[in-house]
């Protein structure tokens, strides 16, 4: 099987290419076609030999991810379901605005975290996505809209963290000037929190701006809610050399349940977590419903409520805004219909 060029670093190309004597400069231009370029056929590459492009057509790929499937929601968004070499499904969502394009890419194909409000969850995790695949969805994605993707965030299917290397070797492409050349604050990883991780991104030369997934602000309520999460007290001392080391503002996602995580308790002991790191702010998330949940969403006054505490206190508040609701492209929607779709499908096929 042909390996995805997306996967190799500059490095190793140049190891590839001195093997079938090729000087070092045409790795520069491969990389050029690709990453500047956005040529994703070898045979385009005109500026290379003849000779050379049938060597990289013989060795390598550099796409593996078909479209399945495209919807555009009211609002503009659009939710992308790729198929993967191995007849799996991801989701990709183009969220477009007055100022930028941004895109929801995912790392895993499912999660193994085990989110109790999270759609995504119910699936489990089912592999980690390659380097390439976390890449082609913006490859792919821009092809689509035929517009420029201006920010990036790590919020689709999956857990950043748990695929640590991918997720690192996707990043280091995205903001390198040698590859997509992004800019770090135009890209946000938003994660569960893994100690141990928060700190080796801290320490890796691309680190973008993080945002932690907070939802709870006791351990008990996040343990009973999120099954694989790590005490807060840890997560905030990997979060405060987060910003000590990138000079980066951390945000804190906080999903609104209603009538489980929205009290006045709870707000004070969530400034006093918010309090700790400079510069930190808060990213209120209404939850977006789903079929089978046992969640709800709070009303406006209540949101409103949340906000203004925080907004009286200093703390920068946002909420979000729920993107491609219509099309089950909203936070914590992804994936579930499409794979439980192809599911049955195949047991369908058995029966028969």
């Amino acid at each position: 099987m042909k390996k995805n060029i997306l996967n190799f670093s500059k490095k190793e190309l140049e190891e590839f290419f001195k093997s079938i004597g090729e000087p070092k400069f045409r790795v520069t231009q491969v990389l050029d076609w690709i990453y500047k370029k956005k040529v994703l056929d070898f045979s385009s590459f005109s500026n290379l030999s003849k000779r050379l492009r049938e060597k990289l057509e013989e060795n390598f790929v550099i796409k593996t991810l078909s479209i399945e499937e495209i919807h555009e929601s009211k609002d503009g968004s659009i939710k992308i379901a790729f198929k993967t070499f191995d007849d799996k499904y991801i989701e990709s969502v183009i969220i477009p605005s007055k100022d930028r394009v941004t895109l929801c890419i995912s790392t895993q194909i499912g999660c193994n975290i085990g989110c109790a409000f999270c759609n995504t969850a119910r699936l489990g995790l089912i592999r980690n996505l390659y380097t390439s695949e976390i890449l082609e969805q913006y490859l792919l994605s821009e092809s689509i809209i035929n517009k420029k993707i201006t920010n990036i965030v790590y919020m689709g299917m999956g857990e950043p963290l748990v695929n640590f290397d991918n997720f690192l070797n996707s990043l280091e492409r995205f903001i390198s000037e040698e590859y997509f050349n992004f800019g770090k604050r135009k890209i946000v990883v938003s994660t569960i929190g893994i100690p141990e991780k928060i700190r080796r991104l801290a320490d890796f030369e691309y680190a973008p701006k993080i945002s932690l997934s907070l939802h709870f602000s006791t351990d008990e309520e996040r343990k009973k809610y999120i099954p694989v999460s790590y005490k807060i007290d840890e997560l905030v001392e990997s979060l405060y050399y987060y910003y000590k080391m990138t000079n980066l503002p951390i945000t804190y996602e906080y999903l609104l349940l209603n009538g489980i995580n929205t009290s006045q308790q709870h707000m004070e002991k969530l400034y006093q977590i918010v309090s700790l790191i400079p510069k930190s702010k808060i990213n209120l998330i209404p939850f977006n419903e789903f079929e089978g949940s046992s969640f709800s969403t709070p009303d406006v006054e209540e949101i409103e409520r949340f906000k203004e505490f925080f907004k009286e206190r200093g703390i920068f508040t946002s909420v979000r805004t729920s993107y491609g609701r219509d099309i089950s492209a909203a936070c914590g929607n992804l994936g579930f219909s499409l794979l439980k779709r192809d599911l049955v499908k195949r047991d369908l096929k058995r029966k028969s």
